[in-house]
Formats: C-alpha cells, sequence, structure tokens
C-alpha cells in the first residue's frame, strides 16, 4: 500500500468528486491502521478538510482527528 499511496494522493486531488471520494475511501483506512505513515497523507487530508463536497469534507475531517489523537 506505501507504494500505491503517492497515486491514491494524487488522485484526491482530482477534479471529480467521485474520484476524490474513492481516493478518500481507499487512503482512510490505510492511514487508520497505519498500513502508510499519516505524515505523507496529511497535506492531502487537511486539503480534503475543506473540500465543496460536503460528504469528502466530512470524512476527511474525521479521518483527521483520528489521525491527530
Amino acid at each position: 500500500m506505501q507504494a500505491l499511496l503517492p497515486r491514491v494522493l494524487q488522485l484526491s486531488l482530482s477534479v471529480s468528486d467521485s474520484v476524490r471520494t474513492a481516493a478518500l475511501t481507499v487512503a482512510a483506512p490505510a492511514v487508520r491502521m497505519g498500513l502508510v505513515s499519516p505524515l505523507a497523507a496529511a497535506p492531502h487530508i487537511v486539503a480534503l478538510t475543506a473540500d465543496e463536497n460536503d460528504t469528502v469534507a466530512a470524512a476527511a475531517r474525521k479521518l483527521a482527528a483520528a489521525v491527530h489523537k
């Protein structure tokens, strides 16, 4: 998963809502389970907290709060 993380994070900045949602859906469990470094994903997670899509923004805020603990 660590090898795929850069591509998944790149997709998290897509203009497509569905692609951003899918990227967050893939990245979130990997970050929560410690399969990838939270520091590598942090800038993208923070960016997604301000997403125009409320569902993506809420999921990103939830993940950011989980990582912050």
